[in-house]
């Protein structure tokens, strides 16, 4: 169905090295609250096995699925941390990059 996980941020992000978490599910699952399930359980994981202070996550300003799963989750938007994605060509509508934290 997918793959959902933190790992550390791509060394191509401006945001490099935070504990990121994503999440990818093939179409025929979005909207069954699939990876919000997952996103939880990993969160959880992270929190209470790893202790991790915190969790990154980024997704452009068009991808309201994700924002959608972000916001179920409590992670909370940080404008002042957005950045542009390096790795989308400079006229990609999905370049900026918003940013959003979750904590314990």
């Amino acid at each position: 169905m997918g793959v959902t996980s933190v790992m550390p941020a791509h060394e191509s992000q401006p945001i490099a090295g935070t504990p990121e978490i994503g999440w990818r599910l093939i179409p025929q699952t979005w909207g069954q609250g699939y990876a919000t399930e997952a996103a939880a359980a990993v969160l959880a994981d992270a929190f209470g096995r790893l202790r991790l202070p915190e969790v990154w996550a980024y997704t452009s300003p068009h991808n309201l699925r994700s924002q959608a799963v972000m916001e179920r989750l409590g992670l909370v938007r940080r404008p002042d941390l957005d950045f542009e994605n390096p790795n989308a060509p400079a006229d990609d509508p999905f370049r900026p990059s918003w940013v959003w934290i979750a904590t314990p």
